[in-house]
């Protein structure tokens, strides 16, 4: 189940819709104001990532300019006893990293209706963005209480339980999530990060799968993917995953490391460390990277064997503290090989949603289009 008034984790296409042709002497219906919002600012102000790579990548200052506040700040005058409306601003004051604007603006919106579940669980992830985990589970679960199908408040939980070392927890509101129906890649994305950690990598990669199918445009996915790939010896695939992670986004600094420590398998030290200052150049503290760089350019002693295992375990070890993130979705991509192109075989047993990915034909299109509309939350590295 997807609500429309959530913040948002990964982007949307444009809306075709234009300000001129919403009525001005009449309350906006909450599609209204939605359309409003992506059209002010070009994306979805609800929310879907990456960021995971897990709530949005960068703070996207467009959001929160005094263009788009303005607009939406005329809206409410238009409405001042619409929820909605301060639910919209809230968003965008959210992604626009105006934490304590939003705070107050989900306040009157909770205040104008107390039952606004979307709100609640909007509200949660401000607290957590301002290091007030209790009052963020609090309305997390306020959120669960008066919509218990709100697959968004369960992947929202799922991230704070997970970042608390809660895995339990956090495994069961994803599980929640995923026997929802939930269209929401997070949820297969984190649950994998969790099977990964616990050297299940069959599941992950099943997981990780789905995440691709339904945002085929997040470079996340990949990696966890790839890592996942390199664990069960299938080098080949792995590969191919951080290749493509790196088409997607080329400055995730995690893509590069993990490409990186392939060529390093393959003993080419030159790509490997050229791959490796990528990496710490778009990162200078991230610890793989920064390493890898000193072991591939100065050498090392460590049996080549023992070299790739700690290195697998280190990037494994970093990647599980990180979150998803989002990257702008567009469309589905073209592919014929196990790496690129996906049909979901479901099955469901003992409560578990599987999927595992199969190779398409050559050349036929994988047609698993998935229009995001407002119901996630944003995603922040700084988590």
């Amino acid at each position: 189940m997807v609500s429309r008034h959530h913040l948002f984790f990964y982007r949307q296409p444009e809306e075709a819709s234009s300000m001129n042709a919403l009525p001005r002497n009449r309350k906006l219906s909450a599609r209204g104001i939605a359309m409003l919002a992506a059209m002010i600012s070009g994306v979805a102000l609800a929310g879907c990532t990456t960021t995971p790579t897990g709530e949005l990548t960068t703070i996207e200052v467009a959001q929160g300019s005094d263009e788009n506040i303005s607009s939406l700040t005329a809206v409410i005058e238009r409405n001042p006893s619409d929820p909605e409306a301060y639910n919209v601003r809230g968003s965008a004051y959210g992604r626009g990293g105006k934490y304590q604007e939003a705070l107050r603006d989900f306040d009157k919106a909770l205040q104008l209706r107390p039952n606004f579940y979307q709100a609640y669980a909007n509200r949660a992830l401000i607290h957590r963005f301002l290091g007030d985990q209790a009052s963020a589970l609090a309305d997390y679960n306020r959120s669960i209480q008066l919509n218990p199908s709100y697959d968004a408040a369960y992947i929202g939980r799922g991230n704070l339980y997970r970042k608390a070392g809660r895995v339990q927890e956090a495994f069961s509101d994803f599980q929640r999530a995923i026997q929802l129906d939930t269209t929401d890649p997070r949820a297969y994305h984190n649950r994998g990060l969790i099977y990964q950690s616990q050297g299940q990598h069959a599941f992950a990669i099943e997981d990780f799968s789905t995440a691709i199918s339904l945002a085929p445009d997040a470079a996340e996915p990949y990696n966890g993917r790839g890592l996942s790939y390199i664990a069960t010896n299938d080098e080949e695939n792995a590969f191919a995953d951080f290749n493509m992670a790196i088409k997607l986004d080329g400055k995730i600094a995690e893509s590069w490391a993990n490409q990186a420590l392939i060529y390093e398998r393959r003993g080419d030290k030159q790509r490997a460390a050229k791959s490796y200052a990528r990496a710490a150049q778009l990162d200078p503290n991230y610890k793989p990277a920064v390493e890898g760089l000193a072991r591939t350019r100065a050498g090392c002693s460590r049996p080549a064997a023992r070299r790739n295992h700690v290195c697998l375990r280190q990037l494994l070890a970093v990647r599980d503290t990180q979150e998803t993130s989002g990257e702008t979705i567009v469309h589905c991509r073209r592919g014929s090989s196990r790496a690129f192109g996906f049909r979901l075989l479901r099955t469901r047993a003992a409560g578990r949603r599987g999927t595992r990915a199969a190779g398409l034909p050559g050349g036929r299109r994988n047609r698993l289009h998935h229009r995001l509309d407002q119901g996630r939350e944003m995603h922040l590295h700084a988590g």
